[in-house]
């Protein structure tokens, strides 16, 4: 594998911003510009909202193309629209990705420039760096008694490939030969990797992604407070195994967080989508017309007591952090 967890992150700077921006993001009022938008999933065809759900709550950012009038919106790099009825995305009735504040820049300039300087020596050579990261998702994965369970990601890959392990064009929308950059903050976390193998299904004549029980292709990354891990998309890429003649391919995730722990994350990427937002940053279409007066009230206060729960496990295990800045 390509992929790897880097140790000896010198911009200590990277991880004090990463945390002023989660910092931010949790502590404003919910449903505000700044704050955790609200909104509704269906996973599986059943209606819940984002807070609620098993799996990890995410929020979306983009950098800013240009800035227009209020009336025809801003332009803005967006990720997940093209897939609106999975289940890890926003409700489409209210899909809101928030411009880069300052934080945002710096780590995402910061970050390119690193991993640029040491291509080599991380193994990158072949990764494309000419585009600064123009897009972050905020993962939070929180357990507490007065929250939920637990917090979890499936096993998946970020850009989708053909058998035969070409890039498809009309399937993704993260820029090919890019890689994704993980920033963790908070309690540790597993990051798992499982090995599929593409095999011909004998009843249905089609080929299948089948996992390979083999320990050898198990890996296991622990994603500690104040890490950075570069996904290498070349191991999502199917390649021959050159002992069994098949193309095989890695997913990651099966990440699970429990035990009244919080762990949080920045996900970088370089995305080509480009969407047209309105001021509240919500995805312009003739179906999406909340004013500034909807989008602060709305579900605002049946989730108050949920997001002072939620502030209070944050400040309590980022005390460290709030101390040294």
């Amino acid at each position: 594998m390509k992929s790897r967890l880097i140790t000896d992150v010198k911009c200590t700077k990277i991880f004090v911003w990463s945390y002023l921006a989660m910092e931010e993001l949790v502590m404003s009022p919910i449903n505000s510009k700044k704050g955790i938008t609200v909104a509704t999933e269906s996973p599986y065809g059943h209606i819940q909202i984002n807070l609620l759900r098993r799996s990890v709550l995410r929020q979306l950012y983009g950098r800013n193309v240009e800035c227009d009038s209020p009336l025809s919106g801003t332009q803005r790099y967006s990720y997940g629209y093209s897939k609106l009825n999975a289940a890890v995305n926003t409700d489409p009735m209210n899909s809101v990705t928030k411009p880069f504040g300052y934080y945002l820049e710096n780590i995402t300039k910061e970050v390119n420039k690193m991993l640029s300087d040491r291509r080599i020596e991380l193994d990158l050579e072949w990764m494309d760096f000419n585009t600064v990261f123009n897009h972050c998702t905020a993962l939070l994965y929180y357990a507490d008694p007065s929250l939920k369970k637990e917090a979890v990601m499936p096993f998946h890959c970020d850009v989708t490939y053909n058998h035969k392990g070409d890039y498809v064009d009309s399937k993704n929308e993260q820029i090919e030969n890019t890689p994704t950059v993980i920033i963790s903050l908070g309690d540790s976390r597993y990051l798992n990797f499982q090995c599929q193998m593409c095999l011909m299904n004998k009843k249905t004549g089609r080929l299948n992604w089948v996992v390979v029980n083999n320990n050898n292709l198990i890996k296991r990354i622990q994603l500690k407070d104040q890490s950075i891990f570069v996904l290498n998309t070349i191991d999502e890429r199917p390649a021959i195994d050159p002992s069994s003649g098949c193309f095989i391919r890695y997913q990651h995730g099966n990440v699970v967080v429990r035990n009244s722990n919080i762990s949080c994350a920045w996900v970088l990427r370089v995305v080509k989508n480009i969407e047209r937002y309105n001021q509240n940053n919500q995805l312009m279409t003739s179906d999406m017309c909340m004013n500034e007066a909807d989008i602060t009230m709305n579900d605002s206060l049946s989730h108050e007591e949920y997001h002072d729960n939620l502030k209070r496990l944050f400040t309590k295990q980022f005390a460290h952090y709030r101390s040294n800045t």
